[in-house]
């Protein structure tokens, strides 16, 4: 039986098994029914993470093969990349620190849904600025060919989420109760507030909520999105994509983490290609 820690396994030891228990400062191969989907049931509560699972991890032009930790998911831990706890394995053996961003890792086993996919990337406040028209443009892409889209905005207070919503919105969150609505460019979006929301299923039922993020045509731009839990938003809603707001270790800068079904990122992550001044622009510390 291998049992390792972290830094002394081989990349052959990391192809050869797809999930590692964690045992203290130990890592030991762990063993699952193939046939099954998921680690996890598919709706449930976060739990604390206890393996680590295979990954690829594209920085630049390369792809490494990396551990990713489950299951400390970014959606609730609010706490940038870092959540991930990534290992990578190309000329030496080391954790994804923020000078290797910007990064992609796609996890190779469906764990928790929805999360098995990241973006992560650093903007500053003019680099922001272009990420918001990036994604708008995005944005008005991927809605020519799909009827909604569900933008789940998450984060520290004052980490970036407002100043991301109005570099294409006219818009100034706190100054609306729970939601506002907009057009632009013949587009529709609702951009909400949760901050005071006591969140409830009865409160979001009598607010329609469920019912605004599923009409037709309508993008939804959630601000604090992590009050409800995920499983309602994978329970009742198709189109949605995730993006957290870390402080970052200058004053200006944020680290950006980006997560969504495959589908989505695969398109969002060829659009973000094709904006390699942005990207050069991001990851200027």
């Amino acid at each position: 039986m291998i049992r390792k820690k972290i830094e002394d396994l081989t990349l052959k030891d990391v192809n050869n098994i797809l999930v590692w228990d964690i045992d203290e400062d130990y890592l030991t191969p762990f063993f699952f029914d193939p046939n099954q989907e998921t680690l996890v049931p598919f709706y449930h509560d976060v739990v604390d993470a206890s393996f680590y699972v295979r990954a690829n991890l594209f920085k630049g032009n390369n792809n490494y093969i990396a551990l990713v930790k489950f299951s400390r998911e970014l959606f609730y831990l609010n706490d940038d990349f870092r959540a991930l706890n990534c290992w990578y394995f190309g000329p030496d053996i080391r954790k994804l620190e923020v000078f290797d961003l910007p990064a992609r890792i796609k996890i190779n086993i469906k764990t928790y849904p929805f999360f098995n996919n990241y973006f992560i990337f650093i903007v500053n406040q003019d680099s922001l600025i272009r990420f918001g028209n990036i994604f708008f443009n995005f944005v008005k892409q991927f809605c020519i060919s799909n009827d909604n889209l569900s933008v789940l905005l998450t984060g520290d207070l004052g980490s970036g989420k407002t100043s991301f919503v109005r570099t294409f919105l006219s818009t100034s969150s706190p100054s609306f109760n729970i939601m506002y609505s907009t057009k632009v460019d013949d587009l529709l979006f609702n951009h909400w507030d949760l901050y005071r929301l006591d969140v409830s299923e009865d409160i979001l039922n009598s607010i329609d909520f469920w019912l605004y993020l599923n009409n037709s045509g309508v993008v939804n731009l959630i601000e604090w999105a992590n009050k409800i839990k995920l499983e309602f938003y994978l329970k009742n809603v198709e189109n949605m994509i995730c993006i957290n707001f870390a402080f970052g270790s200058s004053f200006d800068s944020r680290v950006v983490t980006i997560s969504g079904n495959d589908n989505i990122m695969d398109l969002f992550f060829k659009f973000f290609l094709s904006s390699i001044d942005f990207l050069r622009v991001s990851i200027s510390k």
